[in-house]
């Protein structure tokens, strides 16, 4: 189950309303995963899905502004203006009408449906979005209107893992320190939006309607209306009619809470999600036939809706409130077992995730000492090798200096005997005589100790060294 009770560091310095708090902001960063799993205590049906949702900051979130009067709450968003090649100017633009190129965070969502019918069905339909759908950009709007809210203590108690736990006569009113709603924005990456290709839940047309583009200027369109929280089903004018023409599917809504925990530097994390995961049901099929069945059972679907034209549109109810709980639905920060986890390129990057909020100065010590170590190291061992190298070159340089004295020694020894040979033969001995035998021994054997002292010389240079 989630454990509502998350708790984050406080500045020590309360941030202003009208300001972000990073460290806030930090915490709800990752994923976040809600999931039902249900089936009838007669008969073999099971219904199971889910709705994974990854929030990662958005890079541009840098060129962010702010303006007095552009409320994001009411869909109006600050846009910074270039000037002479430089973001020198903003205005306040519409989240309906305007490309925003500086969101808080990228969202990526993966959608599932698994349902199980026994007789007199005999159905086992596995579906899903077969990849994550995103980035779709999005602004947590502060909702600076909201001090305070009522909630039952013992509920909270139970819901936050006793956290906030209060008798019955302390009062049950908790001081909001901070509150985030999405704003869905078109951006940049909206025009990139597409069908993964793997997706089997529903066809491209109408991933365009439920997912895609139309779904996320319907989310622009519908979200400052839009309620959170409470038993509300936004499509109920186009329920069983079509006479108010097609239900427009938007994408989910998330509240998060902020409250002051029993410790100063604590927090309370309340979450709200709204979403009913809208599906297509082709006439005919035997499940126009089944969802009818399984929500009379007692299932979290509901239907038909006008969809096409016609009364084909089915959703499942994923809503979900912390302080309450849910009998059906799980929603847990992190990931499930056998369930999608990271988007593709987020797998790879254990940083990018990390929604664990650490003190600057240890960070930086931890991820930069091991870089600084192998920097070391690698300079050492560089710098060794460079010196064994010019030892080996110079050692090899003299000995070459060595062999070439060494062989014009020997030519002229050689030249000499062979003159000894031919004044002998002519019976001419003056220049061959014992003194100038030993002055070629003397030369020989210097030669041969010159070379056994460069040798020992050099030999420290095989010696192996460790570190």
């Amino acid at each position: 189950m989630f454990e509502a009770a998350t708790s984050t560091h406080r500045n020590a310095s309360p941030p202003r309303l009208t300001e972000r708090s990073k460290s806030r902001m930090s915490a709800l960063m990752g994923t976040w995963t809600a999931d039902a799993t249900m089936k009838t205590n007669i008969g073999d049906n099971r219904v199971s899905y889910y709705a994974i949702i990854h929030f990662a900051c958005d890079p541009l979130r840098d060129l962010q502004c702010e303006m007095d009067g552009c409320d994001p709450m009411e869909n109006r968003v600050c846009i910074p203006v270039e000037k002479g090649g430089v973001y020198d100017d903003t205005r306040c633009g519409d989240m309906a009408e305007d490309v925003v190129i500086s969101p808080d965070v990228a969202v990526y969502f993966y959608f599932g449906v698994n349902i199980h019918a026994g007789a007199p069905f005999h159905i086992d339909h596995i579906s899903s979005t077969g990849g994550w759908v995103g980035p779709i950009s999005m602004v947590l709007a502060q909702d600076t209107n909201t001090t305070s809210i009522e909630l039952d203590p013992h509920q909270l108690a139970e819901a936050i893992d006793r956290t906030l736990a209060k008798t019955a006569d302390t009062d049950d009113e908790q001081v909001v320190a901070d509150r985030y709603v999405s704003r869905y924005v078109n951006s940049p990456y909206s025009p990139l939006l597409r069908m993964p290709k793997d997706c089997d839940l529903m066809g491209p047309h109408d991933f365009d309607k439920m997912l895609g583009r139309s779904a996320l200027d319907s989310s622009i369109s519908s979200q400052v209306t839009h309620p959170i929280g409470g038993d509300v089903d936004i499509y109920e004018d186009n329920l069983s009619t079509c006479d108010n023409g097609d239900a427009q599917p938007v994408l989910p809504q998330v509240r998060f809470t902020f409250t002051d925990g029993d410790e100063k530097a604590d927090e309370n994390l309340i979450v709200e999600l709204d979403y009913r995961l809208f599906t297509y049901v082709k006439p005919g099929t035997i499940m126009e036939t089944m969802l009818p069945s399984i929500e009379k059972k007692g299932f979290p679907v509901r239907g038909p809706y006008c969809y096409r034209n016609i009364l084909s549109g089915w959703t499942f109810d994923l809503a979900y409130d912390s302080t309450e709980g849910s009998e059906y639905i799980s929603l847990v920060k992190g990931c499930v077992d056998d369930l999608p986890c990271l988007p593709g390129a987020f797998e790879t990057c254990t940083t990018c995730t990390n929604t664990t909020i650490h003190q600057k100065t240890e960070s930086t010590i931890i991820n930069v000492s091991g870089v600084m170590q192998l920097g070391i190291a690698v300079t050492v061992l560089s710098v060794l090798l460079l010196l064994v190298s010019y030892k080996a070159h110079k050692f090899h340089s003299e000995i070459a200096k060595i062999r070439k004295l060494e062989k014009e020694y020997l030519e002229s020894r050689n030249h000499s005997y062979r003159l000894l040979e031919i004044e002998d033969s002519e019976g001419q001995s003056d220049g061959y005589t014992p003194s100038n035998t030993a002055s070629a021994a003397s030369a020989a054997a210097a030669v041969t100790t010159f070379l056994d002292e460069q040798e020992s010389e050099a030999q420290p240079v095989t010696r192996t060294t460790s570190i």
